[in-house]
């Protein structure tokens, strides 16, 4: 919920509400990207059990593409959202799925070559 001409964010927290002010400039910037295509999902199945799906079920070749293309395009726009002050550094949270690992990996090479 937020509010941006009275610059308040309302966050919902359990059953509470809290109220924060927002600075007018936000230092860190955050993105979310899901895994590219997985094995299991080319076979037609659901892979969630941890046992299972953090040994196997990695990136189809499609989904290592989508993976790259996802880190150069997340290149460009960190590039192009850069302001000489804003300090280097980018950190990447993956799930220990082997699709999620091999996507932040990805991802992560995309991020170093740029």
């Amino acid at each position: 919920f937020g509010n941006s001409s009275s610059r308040i964010f309302c966050v919902k927290v359990g059953h509470l509400r809290q109220m924060a002010e927002l600075p007018e400039a936000l230092a860190h910037r955050f993105f979310a990207l899901r895994h590219g295509r997985s094995e299991a999902n080319v076979a037609g199945i659901i892979s969630s059990d941890p046992e299972v799906s953090t040994r196997t079920h990695g990136l189809a070749p499609e989904g290592k593409r989508q993976a790259d293309q996802a880190g150069k395009a997340l290149a460009d726009a960190i590039a192009a959202g850069s302001q000489p002050s804003t300090p280097p550094g980018v950190a990447i949270i993956s799930s220990d799925f082997l699709r999620a690992k091999e996507t932040a990996v990805a991802v992560a090479g995309a991020l170093a070559d740029a």
